[in-house]
């Protein structure tokens, strides 16, 4: 339980960090007009073990609570997509890009061009989502999600089913 506690607190500590980084304009910088705290989850079907296998990747994301300067009525939107890929415990994430879209609390909606990538910095897993309005709400301003998990436990990628899904936490911006 305290090493569950411990990486808890971790990860609040490095999202934390992360975010505000993120969120941190250099000088004549835009400045955010949204930001939101996020969580994402990703299941994997059938499973990711150690050795590569077809998987079908389920995302979803919830972006609660929100402010924006231009739209106040705003404050969450929720998102999800699913891609097909081979992966296993040591390949979960891989550069990619697409698009994507976040329905908000309002009806509204936000279609974005993305590239992502993925890093291990200090044994939690970081996503970075960077991309660019290109329909709805906020058309034309840069987006950024940057979402941290845990790292995973190896020893359950040795038996099937093997790791089936993963929490992460961070900030959604558009500047």
């Amino acid at each position: 339980m305290a090493l569950k506690r411990r990486s808890l607190i971790v990860l609040i500590g490095l999202t934390s960090s992360i975010a505000a980084g993120v969120l941190a304009s250099p000088a004549g910088a835009a400045s955010p007009n949204m930001t939101c705290a996020s969580t994402q989850r990703t299941t994997y079907s059938p499973g990711v073990t150690l050795l590569p296998s077809q998987q079908t990747i389920q995302n979803s994301s919830i972006a609660s609570p929100c402010v924006s300067s231009s739209h106040p009525a705003i404050t969450s939107g929720t998102a999800g997509f699913t891609t097909h890929g081979i992966r296993s415990c040591l390949t979960l994430d891989q550069i990619g890009g697409g698009t994507a879209g976040i329905l908000w609390n309002t009806g509204q909606t936000t279609t974005y061009v993305y590239n992502s990538s993925t890093q291990t910095v200090g044994g939690q897993i970081v996503l970075t989502i960077i991309g660019t309005v290109t329909g709805g709400v906020f058309q034309g301003r840069s987006i950024s999600f940057v979402i941290v998990s845990p790292s995973l436990n190896l020893a359950n990628c040795l038996i099937p089913p093997g790791i089936t899904s993963r929490l992460g936490v961070g900030t959604l911006t558009i500047a």
